[in-house]
């Protein structure tokens, strides 16, 4: 068997015994190849020279005062921890111990730049939703119960209906929302709109999905549960639904003229 070094900045230790139930799913060009996990601050891989784990400069938010600023911040010692996620995802929780700062944008700034960043996970949520929904009505196709494909019921065939419209609505506000920031049109609180209302659609579809495969859907080696678990992530990281209401309420309720006008 041949061998490869996979290099990585950090992880969690427990993270190669879960790659090894799912890296045949990631990279099944690997399957065969023997993996070697070697970290990037200590690597002797030929034409890649040792580099420190952080060797940059960041932009943080922090308390300043009474309000929250945006910092740029030279991270010199600082520690990783490791965190849990139900996405199984990498996620580290950051340190920074007498970093130097400087204060380069108060908060409002970084609300205005989070809105690309909400337009892009929209994107994300719609693509992961469609995938979702493709994997249910494929799987639908295939399984059968009572002499006939589960996917000829209505109790399976309608809510994948019902999810494939909500996926395309909830597409179209992803792209008005992009359009609107690419051409400097007033965005107001569509991004806010297509993150919640995407990032909800993603959730829902992939609960529907685990539905439709029953109890194997919950099993490592089948990829639903991985959706399942990114889109309910998803929904509670970069603005939980309930800010997002706030937000959105707020164009609505609270300005002179709605932003989506009605009259």
């Amino acid at each position: 068997m041949s061998s490869r070094t996979v290099i990585v900045e950090d992880y969690d230790p427990a993270w190669p015994r879960d790659f090894e139930v799912l890296r045949q799913r990631i990279w099944p060009d690997l399957a065969d190849v023997a993996l070697q996990i070697e970290h990037v601050g200590s690597t002797s891989v030929p034409g890649l020279a040792a580099k420190p784990i952080i060797d940059m400069t960041v932009v943080v938010t922090a308390r300043d005062g009474d309000g929250v600023g945006v910092f740029l911040v030279e991270p010199k010692d600082v520690s990783l921890t490791p965190v849990s996620t139900i996405a199984l995802d990498a996620e580290f929780n950051v340190t920074l111990d007498g970093a130097p700062a400087e204060k380069i944008a108060d908060w409002s700034a970084w609300e205005d730049a989070s809105a690309e960043a909400l337009i892009a996970l929209a994107g994300y949520a719609t693509g992961g939703a469609e995938r979702a929904l493709e994997m249910a009505i494929e799987y639908a196709k295939e399984r059968e119960q009572f002499g006939r494909k589960i996917g000829s019921f209505q109790g399976i065939a309608h809510p994948l209906a019902d999810m494939a419209t909500e996926i395309q609505g909830g597409k179209v506000l992803a792209y008005e929302a992009a359009w609107m920031r690419a051409h400097s049109k007033p965005l107001g609180p569509l991004a806010a709109m297509a993150k919640m209302y995407a990032a909800d659609v993603f959730k829902r579809t992939t609960k529907l999905g685990q539905q439709v495969f029953g109890g194997v859907g919950f099993t490592l080696e089948i990829d639903m549960q991985l959706y399942f678990r990114r889109a309910k992530q998803l929904e509670l990281q970069w603005w939980e639904p309930r800010y997002l209401e706030r937000v959105i309420a707020a164009a609505e309720l609270d300005a002179d003229k709605p932003f989506i006008n009605v009259y």
